[in-house]
């Protein structure tokens, strides 16, 4: 496992902040489907997707691209992501088809159209898959350039082309592309920072990033709320960016006080309470996959209130947590990559 631990990235403690910390964005975008408010709605959006991005770019390694034929890096990428999307889409559609047969008001084709094509909308129940197709490309992207553009120049130019293409999506296009691919443009210049960053561990700009004092990470967590408010609403899903230089800052912001946060956590919390977060984190991709549908289960049976809405979390947190043991400890493995 790695980690950070006296300003320096150490192999013993970086995982666990680092799962702490994806943890912490999953439990995130579950409250954000149960609706916690519109602040924390519009505060979530600005950065809890972002967030993920940034993780796996943190992760790339550069040096196994010239290793590695891009079909091999395809197939990799699509068994741990479109293999899941298309399992689980699948499900849920089932799922949702059966109680609507022979019901003449619903198009009961339309959500697989979607579940095939434009999957960030229409598809029942599980809305959350889009990223997988999202990261997917992200990801392929990110290789490809990577493998065939030498001049970093070049590369990084590229970069700030296609995340901007991303953001401006919705403007330049009368529609949104398949697939969730403007997401994906954007998610690629937030892979190259999390990239950046992690291959720049031991420098003292990036030191002093994930070593801020508490003061600090509140002074900034303020500012960066406010700038979120005056940026405008985001949404990555519908490639929704009122404020492109805002938006930039804001995610990067928040990103970066998320790992002290995490680390912090990763340093105080009790093992019991810890090993909740990095356990999520460790497996969000079942989370990502099945929380709408086991939410959906829950808030049949729960009074829409504040109170109903924080045990339904606790219970949906805790029906995935078995969810994925079961699919870790079982033949399922295999649909999640593993």
């Amino acid at each position: 496992m790695n980690g950070l631990m006296k300003g320096k990235w150490v192999k013993s403690e970086r995982i666990d902040s680092i799962d702490i910390f994806r943890g912490i964005g999953i439990i995130i975008m579950v409250m954000g489907h149960i609706y916690f408010g519109y602040a924390f709605d519009f505060i979530i959006h600005a950065f809890h997707m972002p967030m993920f991005y940034f993780i796996s770019g943190l992760f790339f390694k550069t040096e196994l691209v010239n290793e590695t034929r891009t079909i091999d890096y395809v197939k990799r990428k699509a068994r741990s992501l479109l293999v899941p999307y298309c399992f689980f889409g699948i499900i849920h559609y089932l799922i949702w088809i059966i109680p609507n047969i022979g019901n003449d008001k619903v198009d009961l084709y339309e959500p697989l159209v979607h579940l095939v094509f434009i999957n960030t909308q229409g598809i029942p129940i599980a809305g959350a898959l889009w990223f997988l197709t999202s990261l997917f490309f992200a990801e392929i992207i990110y290789f490809i350039l990577n493998k065939f553009i030498n001049n970093k120049l070049i590369f990084h130019v590229l970069i700030v082309i296609l995340a901007l293409a991303g953001n401006l999506e919705t403007s330049i296009l009368p529609f949104q592309l398949p697939w969730a691919i403007g997401s994906s443009l954007v998610g690629v210049g937030l892979f190259d920072i999390g990239h950046m960053i992690g291959v720049k561990k031991e420098s003292s700009y990036v030191r002093w990033g994930v070593n801020m004092s508490i003061r600090m990470m509140i002074v900034i967590g303020i500012i960066t709320i406010a700038l979120m408010f005056w940026g405008g609403y985001v949404n990555m899903r519908m490639s929704t960016y009122p404020n492109v230089p805002l938006f930039w800052v804001c995610a990067i912001s928040a990103i970066i006080i998320g790992i002290n946060i995490s680390r912090c956590m990763d340093r105080k919390l009790p093992p019991c309470v810890k090993d909740i977060f990095t356990y999520i984190g460790q497996n969000s991709i079942v989370y990502v996959c099945l929380n709408q549908l086991v939410m959906m289960i829950i808030y049949v049976y729960l009074p829409d209130t504040v109170p109903n809405r924080l045990i339904g979390l606790v219970f949906t947190l805790f029906i995935l947590r078995v969810c994925s043991e079961i699919i870790n400890k079982t033949f399922l493995r295999r649909i999640i990559g593993r």
